[in-house]
């Protein structure tokens, strides 16, 4: 092993810089350790040590960078790299302790400075690496050599430092080179050592989180060709984002009890894959996977701070967001009803609880809540303060809300958006006045006028609004599309999303995350009406869709499968009946141009008697007119 001075040549005590993150230009450092690590989702990799003579840090270089630099040549211990390209990870090791670093290097460009292993500068020993965990006295700084005017004696090299671990602070670095030897908390801390969320990715193996458990799905069975099983799972938050973890089988029934809604827990030695997006809307490329030695620990009277992004409105404004639309809403909880449980379509019970809750704008709306939302109210009292994040905008009693499979609902959270609703509670506004919704937002509440289908046309009515135009209007149906009229949705209640068919009887619903043994079939189809004056498509889906058809998706294809000429028959039977659409318009883009659709919101068969008698006052309203 070649004598040259390593100490002239490596950046003596630039760790310490890179931990603090004040970090140094093209820093170069001596390798103790180079070791395979396998290969991750990320590709092969190698685990390396590296020593600036004062301080040990691990990092790990991806092997084709390896290859491309060393052309082939292997690294090995003794050598000297040069970083020109870097960062600093917070994943760490999974027993965090005062002696153990806390970050390390993820090497994303070196160069080779010197090609032949030399001597570890440093007096490093294998004795000493293999107890890089234990504790080591700190090294006295190095003399300062006796510089002499007489430029005949020689100068005296300082002696090489002991080299030692860096001994984190409670921030995870090094406060100081002049500490004494560290002190062992002797109370384990479980707060060392935390890598964030926005840190973890599948190239770091040995991480821990502190994060709080935001959302969490009961735990579902599910069935295919590939066999059957049981699975959960949560999104876990800290401050600088969130993360989906998912349990299977086992550890689903050992962690379904103990991960709870907004309560905070240490997480450590899960599996760290690809998210998969189809199946998620959780803000993270990555997701956790709880395996079989995955640590969970309550972090018990704790609490963390989380980093949720919401867009919330005012209860007020819900009347501009349409059925099926999902909302943000910070507001305080006015009533709490009981719980109930309700049998699901596919014949399981689950608990359902309604709130009231009210803001600032003055009105209060009806907020159901199902599953283990409804478990984490058990405790809640009157003036609460929830974030609902993505509630499902619902028509029931004019406006109402419910959350769904994906929702979150954070209670009492500490976010600057809710300081506004606190002060307001705080003042005394759950006692004031508030207004609630009324009637049915489809059939009435919004203005309808009537037009002709000639007038609809000819005025363009969906072009002046952004958001919609309502109208009603009296016409016959002459034609209905039948290619397409219904779609397989998912069973669950309040979902109706279009579910895959990923195997004999299972039907996979990619928003519930969750398989299904059949699936509920709903409408969406097509037809043309028409009046005295001309014609239009109108758009229908499953509730209107029934009233036309005289049966519902699941009936009709039953129909359709089992008896072809029937099935025609019954649909050659809707054609050329009268009703009152009401419909509402709008401009949507489709293949580059933009057109007007009109959808069916309530289709009420023509009371002929009325019909005839609100025709006769219109003329005598005219005969006024005329004399006048």
């Amino acid at each position: 092993m070649s004598k040259t001075n390593v100490g002239s040549i490596i950046t003596l005590g630039c760790i310490q810089k890179i931990l603090s993150e004040n970090e140094p230009i093209n820093p170069v450092l001596q390798l103790v350790r180079v070791n395979p690590g396998g290969s991750e989702q990320g590709g092969s990799r190698y685990k390396i040590g590296l020593s600036d003579g004062f301080e040990l840090i691990q990092g790990i270089i991806p092997e084709h960078l390896i290859k491309t630099v060393c052309n082939g040549k292997k690294l090995d211990r003794g050598m000297i790299i040069k970083l020109t390209n870097y960062s600093l990870s917070n994943s760490v090791p999974l027993q965090a302790s005062r002696s153990s670093t806390s970050k390390y290097l993820i090497i994303l460009g070196f160069e080779l400075v010197k090609d032949v292993p030399l001597e570890l500068y440093g007096h490093l020993s294998d004795d000493t690496e293999r107890s890089r965990a234990g504790t080591s006295r700190l090294p006295n700084l190095p003399n300062i050599p006796n510089l002499s005017n007489n430029p005949n004696q020689p100068q005296q090299q300082p002696p090489p430092p002991q080299l030692r671990p860096p001994v984190p602070s409670i921030y995870g670095l090094n406060s100081s080179y002049n500490n004494s030897t560290p002190q062992r908390n002797s109370n384990t801390n479980l707060d060392e050592g935390i890598c964030s969320i926005d840190n973890i990715s599948p190239y770091h193996n040995k991480w821990k989180l502190k994060a709080m458990v935001v959302q969490k799905s009961d735990l579902k069975t599910w069935t295919n060709s590939r066999g059957s099983g049981k699975l959960f799972n949560v999104t876990l938050m800290d401050n600088t984002g969130e993360i989906r973890a998912t349990a299977f089988n086992q550890q689903a029934e050992e962690f379904v009890d103990l991960l709870q809604l907004n309560k905070v827990y240490y997480i450590s030695k899960g599996k760290v894959n690809i998210a998969k997006k189809q199946y998620s809307n959780v803000q993270n490329d990555y997701e956790i996977t709880i395996e079989a030695g995955t640590i969970i620990e309550p972090a018990n009277n704790s609490s963390v701070p989380i980093k949720i992004k919401i867009n919330p409105i005012k209860i007020s404004d819900l009347n501009n967001y349409e059925k099926d639309n999902n909302v943000d809403v910070v507001a305080a909880i006015k009533e709490i009803s009981e719980t109930t449980q309700i049998l699901t379509k596919n014949q399981k019970m689950i608990d359902k609880r309604d709130l009231i809750i009210v803001d600032e704008s003055g009105y209060e709306v009806r907020l159901t809540t199902w599953g283990q939302q409804v478990n984490e109210l058990r405790h809640v009292e009157i003036g609460t303060v929830i974030v609902c994040k993505s509630a499902r905008v619902n028509d029931f009693q004019g406006r109402s809300l419910s959350m769904y499979g994906n929702s979150k609902l954070l209670i009492d959270p500490n976010i600057p958006e809710t300081n506004s609703i606190r002060e307001w509670v705080a003042s005394g506004g759950l006692k004031s006045e508030t207004n609630a919704f009324t009637g049915s937002y489809s059939a009435g509440s919004v203005n309808t006028p009537e037009k002709t289908i000639a007038q609809i046309i000819n005025e363009n009515i969906g072009c002046n609004n952004e958001k919609g135009e309502y109208f009603s209007t009296r016409g016959t149906v002459v034609f209905i599309k039948r290619e397409n009229m219904y779609y397989a949705a998912c069973p669950s209640e309040s979902c109706n999303k279009k579910v895959i068919e990923d195997g004999e009887n299972s039907y996979r619903c990619e928003k519930c995350s969750r398989s299904y043994d059949h699936a509920e079939y709903r409408y969406i189809f097509t037809m043309n009406v028409s009046d005295h004056t001309d014609g239009i498509w109108l758009q229908c889906f499953n509730d209107t869709g029934t009233v036309i058809i005289g049966k519902d998706a699941n009936e009709l294809i039953n129909m359709r499968e089992n008896e072809e000429s029937v099935f025609e028959n019954w649909m050659d039977s809707r054609y050329f009946k009268s009703y009152i659409f009401k419909c509402r318009a709008k401009m949507e883009i489709y293949k580059e141009r933009n057109i007007i659709k009109y959808q069916v919101l309530e289709a009420t068969p023509i009371d002929y008697v009325e019909h005839g008698q609100a025709l006769l006052n219109n003329i005598k309203e005219l005969e006024k007119m005329e004399r006048s």
